[in-house]
């Protein structure tokens, strides 16, 4: 009797089963794409926009704001260090000003980008990025008026690109307090762009 009952059994089973998950998924079709969203780690500025705009006040962390955070950090690095070659390099006194001003801010800035990556659990890059490094390489192989022209014009260039790379966190970045550290350093960002554009153009009025 027990034998002739398990087939009926196991129909009735599987039925029951096919109807949960039908009902899983119909349910799962409202919040699956949040849930992933969620669920991605934050290595990749690729999945940010979505989680940008889920809300105005959020506390998780997407790719954007790491990448943002530890490129900052980096970038940080490369200023204090182009600084301090530039110091070592010029006797221009604008590009002095400018390397000056940039180991100062950068330094202040350093600090606190660590504090906020240390506190959600971001790795803290310990270096300039291998780009960052090269290109300090090539200027430092320069001296007199063309260390001062390419140092400044390294200057010009990257501060343009940080100015929009920082924009875009604010922007498009999920959590509040890197969205912040973003937006402090705009106006110091834009202040280090008006100084080097003037030391580029002390450098050109040498030769």
């Amino acid at each position: 009797m027990r034998r002739r009952l398990v087939p009926a059994l196991l129909a009735l089973a599987v039925a029951a089963a096919l109807g949960a998950a039908t009902l899983a998924r119909a349910e799962d079709g409202h919040h699956g794409d949040r849930n992933r969203t969620e669920q991605k780690t934050a290595s990749s500025s690729s999945t940010t926009s979505s989680s940008a705009s889920s809300s105005s006040s959020d506390n998780s962390v997407c790719g954007e704001d790491v990448t943002w955070l530890q490129t900052s950090i980096s970038g940080d690095r490369f200023e204090i260090d182009g600084g301090k070659l530039a110091l070592t390099k010029t006797h221009n006194p604008k590009v002095i000003e400018l390397a000056q001003t940039l180991i100062k801010d950068h330094t202040q800035s350093l600090q606190s980008a660590i504090e906020l990556a240390a506190k959600l659990g971001i790795d803290v890059p310990s270096e300039p990025t291998p780009s960052m490094q090269w290109e300090l390489e090539e200027v430092g192989e320069l001296s007199g008026t063309a260390f001062d022209h390419d140092y400044s014009e390294l200057e010009v260039q990257d501060h343009i690109q940080d100015i929009q790379e920082t924009t875009d966190e604010v922007k498009m970045g999920c959590n509040d307090e890197v969205r912040d550290e973003a937006s402090k350093d705009i106006p110091m960002l834009q202040y280090h762009l008006q100084l080097a554009q003037e030391a580029l153009a002390s450098a050109a009025n040498e030769s």
